[in-house]
């Protein structure tokens, strides 16, 4: 009997329920395509990575000869260029003791550390009408094995393993052929690396797979590749860290920083991926939930106050407190199961495209998604249960009381003392302002999700827009800041110069911090170096160094401090000048002809070239072109800006959904209210303002609030970013971001309020007298 009363009251109100529905629906959703497709990733990674050994650390060398291995080694005396790339061409048995020597010194130091060192050569080729890139990898004997995932591994001079996802972009097969370094290559089979989870390569925001690959080939094939050969050490912590490891490995001349694997981007980005991923996906389950569930409560609280009447006259009849509180519990559990089922069902069905997403950059085995009795457990059993909870304690307080009790109505009292305080901050205002500002205290649990709910709509609209085009600020903007429009990689110290900018780029430590130091010339034609306000540094660079905001930001140094810089066999005390209003990373400059003097006693010592004109290819072995790094990001922002899309559009539904229900619920808590106003000759339009005007400075305060808030979320995540991978993420507020903002935000609330002004307008003059008890 009572299930035909509940069935009515919840069809009476189809529409609230339905848009509450959809609340639920984000929140198992959200919860459950995250988790399945980070855990499928997961499933695929940790055990490629145990088995095929991947580094926990890495070890990148001086690029120079020391002068304890210029007098010890031999083979060494009779070179004139220091540079390892150079010796590595010029004099192999030189350079060969040199890597065994270093091998040698780290194993006698670390009894439980085992080390390899990781070849690489780097390449240039034609593909499909572009310039790609390859990096071949020399197989290893212990550290961060190969694998083929489909195919078979090389075993002719003329045959290359690439990776998968560079093939699928580039529409190649097993069995195709590759023209590189002017010789052909069949494809064999499909290769990963664990030290290479993402193909970063150059650019540490460059991990594209469209155009640039990985590759296997037979050592023979690999020593023949005209290419300079270069590399790093690789590492394994056989038990625990040694607490005094990096002071220790610091102390070697032949090495310049190491890094573990949890720490560089290229091979442990991975790791707190899945774990931001996992995270992101329960916290933002448990906020929708959070607010999902704390609307359900008031909904199904102002349902039990309009049935009060019902459940009084049933209570008189002799019914009993179960039989009206099972009707409410089932139809309620049918109601929730359901629409969190969808969520999960829609959650599972889109696992596999966010698992995709990432393996479209991530170099990874694949594992099938699949969804656990856990994961359905926390999607839907821990809201429903909470729910029934929440309903079962509010009816048995309704039950408690007399059925006559129950079929009077009930008029809302606030107590006099509460929010005292807070009311006498609003006694010098007008007359409206004071009543919507007891309105809002007289319902304040609702208004307390409106506040949560609001404030999380409108951080994610906020984040959605921070992170568009977050790569124009760092590589891109890097880049079109200069006229560079080509950068060649000299592979020997001889390199042709021409008429183009030389640049000497080292890796170095500053105070601890790893950086890259770019030496150019003062009078280079392609970079010069501004500050926040605009003024030029490049006259600054003969006495000191100018660093990017970033490293700013990472190192915590600003312009006038005096730093030591580690670099090749040398300590340089140098101060810092000015800080150039880039974003590339850990990037510091200097003057070429004066860091060439200073290590090489020589100032003509480079590295790299800059042109202003686009290079011909044929010019010199390994060429990176300006234009198409900036095509490659452009791919990146494409990506991000789709999917922050689809974040700022589920925000704005979230925030129409609150404000719709919360404002509709509350004008019908004040209809005795209402009904009044009327009676004393306010019209609608002003018993709106009075109602709802609260709402409406709320608003106000809420997205101005949130502002502050989102700054320092983004400081925050900035930080992280930076103190975990060592990279400056761009993310920011942008005066447009808040316009847009607020545009969206104020069409959904006109939108939501339209109903509610609607419920004002058609509370009638004679509600008021139907209160028999005051």
């Amino acid at each position: 009997m009572f299930f035909k009363h509940v069935f009515v009251t919840f069809k009476q109100q189809w529409v609230r329920f339905v848009l509450l529905g959809l609340l639920m629906v984000v929140s198992s959703f959200s919860y459950v395509v995250i988790n399945v497709s980070t855990r499928s990733v997961q499933e695929g990674a940790l055990p490629f990575f145990e088995t095929m050994k991947q580094e926990e650390f890495t070890l990148y060398m001086n690029p120079f000869i020391t002068e304890e291995e210029f007098f010890s080694i031999s083979a060494c005396r009779s070179i004139t260029n220091p540079l390892l790339v150079d010796i590595e061409n010029r004099h192999k048995a030189c350079y060969e003791t040199i890597i065994d020597t270093r091998i040698e010194t780290l194993r006698s130091a670390f009894d439980n550390l085992t080390f390899e060192y990781r070849f690489f050569k780097d390449l240039r080729f034609e593909q499909n009408g572009g310039n790609h890139r390859l990096r071949v990898l020399k197989d290893t004997q212990s550290i961060n094995l190969s694998l083929i995932t489909e195919g078979v591994a090389p075993t002719t001079d003329d045959q290359i393993a690439i990776s998968k996802n560079y093939a699928i972009n580039n529409q190649l097969e097993i069995g195709d052929t590759l023209s590189i370094d002017q010789s052909h290559f069949t494809i064999t089979g499909f290769v990963l690396f664990p030290d290479y989870n993402l193909p970063i390569l150059d650019q540490i925001y460059l991990f594209d797979t469209v155009h640039q690959t990985l590759g296997l080939m037979t050592d023979q094939a690999f020593t023949s590749l005209s290419s300079a050969q270069d590399g790093y050490i690789s590492g394994l912590f056989n038990g625990t860290i040694p607490d005094d490891f990096e002071t220790r490995v610091a102390s070697f001349e032949f090495i310049t920083y190491a890094v573990l694997t949890e720490n560089n981007v290229r091979s442990g980005a991975i790791y707190a991926e899945i774990e931001a991923g996992q995270s992101t996906g329960l916290a933002l389950s448990i906020l929708v939930a959070f607010i999902g569930i704390m609307i359900v409560i008031v909904m199904i609280v102002k349902s039990l106050d309009q049935s009060r009447g019902a459940m009084g006259i049933f209570k008189a009849l002799g019914g009993r407190a179960s039989e009206m509180m099972i009707p409410y519990c089932v139809v309620l559990s049918l109601f929730t199961v359901f629409f969190l089922s969808i969520g999960v069902y829609l959650g599972y069905l889109t696992g596999p495209w966010l698992r995709d997403l990432y393996l479209m950059f991530y170099l990874l085995p694949e594992e099938a998604v699949r969804i656990t009795l856990g994961d359905v457990s926390l999607a839907i059993l821990a809201p429903l249960l909470t729910v029934l909870f929440l309903t079962i304690i509010q009816l048995r307080k309704i039950l408690k009381q007399k059925a006559i009790v129950l079929m009077q109505p009930k008029v809302t009292i606030v107590k006099p003392n509460r929010f005292r305080r807070l009311r006498t901050l609003f006694e010098r205002f007008e007359i409206k302002t004071r009543i919507q500002v007891a309105f809002l205290l007289r319902q304040y649990r609702k208004v307390l999700i409106y506040i949560i709910g609001v404030v999380s709509a409108i951080f994610l609209m906020f984040l959605s827009m921070g992170m568009v085009n977050v790569f124009d600020q760092s590589v891109i903007a890097y880049y079109e800041s200069s006229s560079i429009q080509s950068v060649v990689y000299c592979d020997r110290f001889d390199c042709d110069p021409k008429d183009f900018d030389k640049v000497l780029e080292i890796p170095v430590v500053i105070d601890g911090f790893d950086a890259v130091l770019t030496a150019i010339d003062e009078d280079n034609q392609t970079r010069t170096l501004y500050d926040r306000r605009g003024n030029e540094l490049n006259s600054k660079l003969t006495q000191g160094l100018v660093i990017t905001k970033s490293f700013a930001d990472l190192s915590r140094l600003k312009v006038g401090d005096t730093v030591t810089v580690r670099v090749a066999n040398e300590r340089l005390d140098l101060t810092i000048l000015g800080v150039a209003d880039l974003y590339p990373g850990n990037t510091v400059f200097y003057d070429r002809a004066v860091l060439s003097q200073l290590l090489f006693d020589f100032d003509g010592v480079f590295n790299l070239l800059y042109s202003s004109e686009r290079i011909d290819d044929d010019l010199y072995r390994n060429i990176v072109h300006v234009d198409e790094i900036i095509e490659q990001i452009s791919f990146l922002n494409r990506l991000v800006e789709t999917m922050m899309v689809f974040i700022m559009v589920s925000a704005g539904i979230m925030a129409l959904i609150i404000i719709y229900l919360l404002t509709v619920l509350s004008v019908e808590d004040q209809t005795y209210e209402i009904s009044l106003f009327k009676v004393i000759g306010y019209d609608s339009k002003e018993i709106s303002k009075m109602v709802l005007g609260g709402y409406q400075k709320l608003n106000v305060f809420l997205f101005i609030l949130t502002i502050p808030i989102t700054l320092v979320a983004f400081y925050v995540l900035r930080l992280w970013m930076i103190q975990e991978f060592g990279f400056f993420l761009p993310i920011r507020m942008q005066l447009w971001h808040v316009l847009i903002a607020l545009i969206v935000f104020i069409t959904v609330y006109a939108f939501a309020t339209m109903r509610a002004k609607h419920n004002v307008a058609k509370r009638s003059l004679q509600e008021a007298l139907k209160i028999t008890q005051i």
